[in-house]
């Protein structure tokens, strides 16, 4: 199987990932409130938490892939749902019985509340940022090909999560209950693990040698006066930094003045994920295209 098909089949798979997770950010965002309250700082404390499991795991994801066959990478993948998968058929339990139950009553410092979510969730949330990293080096045999490939597999992946958070509120919770939903991801994430299984039978056997990634390609032509395009890799990573952090504390002001606009309610967050979730899934499917076509990307950006 080359690595467009590969992509093909991998989509669905990845759609799938990302309803699961945001299923999980709906229900956790919910029994979380009752340990740490239900006000933006409460909000805000979860959503960094969840942000920064998905950026450790990333970072890491990133290393362990250069690291794999291509096998490897796939059964990773795999293994990081079915983890996803194992924490959620317990986290019902973890996030009342313990956290609410027994620590909500105690006079927590806003400083240790923060703490014990991120240590809580890093477990789900580190797994979840492995996975993009994992699929992306496994199916993109050449940097000719990574914009597209991983331009589909986030924005698929982004466009899961909005789909996830609109019906987890709206239909499975609303009708269902938490345990549901919960259950809902859980076979979700298993089904992905079984799935990247299986398509480890399509892989023919000189697939699993390292890819053109891995080797030295030649040097590409140098355009007079693109300043802008010899900036040293530090320099993006600090950039995309930024831009994330912009990102993210739109989404949180933007929770909060939603919440004065609508009378802010149990629908409000889901919407707003929705809304924000769509955006930057349709943003990636079209600019994965119009990466491709550019010969200096990097103008695009700014």
């Amino acid at each position: 199987m080359d690595g467009r098909r590969a992509t093909l089949v991998f989509l669905p798979v990845f759609f799938a990932s990302g309803f699961a997770a945001l299923a999980y950010q709906i229900v956790w965002q919910r029994l979380l409130a009752f340990f740490s309250g239900a006000d933006v700082f409460s909000v805000t404390l979860i959503v960094s938490a969840f942000m920064a499991g998905l950026g450790l795991g990333s970072l890491a994801g990133g290393h362990l892939a250069d690291r794999l066959s291509l096998r490897g990478r796939i059964l990773a993948f795999a293994l990081a749902e079915a983890a996803i998968a194992a924490f959620a058929l317990g986290s019902v339990a973890l996030l009342y019985d313990v956290l609410y139950v027994r620590l909500a009553e105690k006079a927590l410092p806003l400083a240790l509340v923060g703490f014990v979510l991120f240590v809580v969730l890093l477990w789900p949330t580190f797994f979840m940022g492995l996975s993009l990293p994992l699929l992306s080096r496994a199916l993109t045999e050449s940097a000719a090909a990574s914009a597209r490939r991983i331009g589909s597999l986030y924005g698929w992946n982004t466009l899961g999560a909005a789909m996830g958070a609109l019906l987890t509120v709206f239909l499975v919770v609303r009708h269902y209950g938490f345990a549901v939903a919960i259950g809902v991801g859980a076979v979700l994430n298993v089904a992905c693990a079984v799935a990247a299984l299986l398509a480890l039978r399509w892989l023919r056997p000189e697939a699993d040698v390292p890819s053109a990634l891995g080797t030295t390609p030649p040097p590409a032509p140098q355009v007079e006066g693109r300043a802008g395009d010899r900036f040293p890799f530090g320099l993006w990573l600090l950039l995309y930094a930024l831009s994330g952090f912009v990102a993210l504390s739109l989404e949180i002001l933007w929770f909060r003045v939603l919440g004065v606009i609508v009378k802010s309610n149990s629908f409000t967050f889901a919407w707003l994920l929705t809304v924000y979730l769509s955006g930057l899934g349709l943003g990636a499917l079209l600019g994965r295209a119009a990466a491709a076509r550019s010969a200096i990307p990097s103008q695009a950006i700014a």
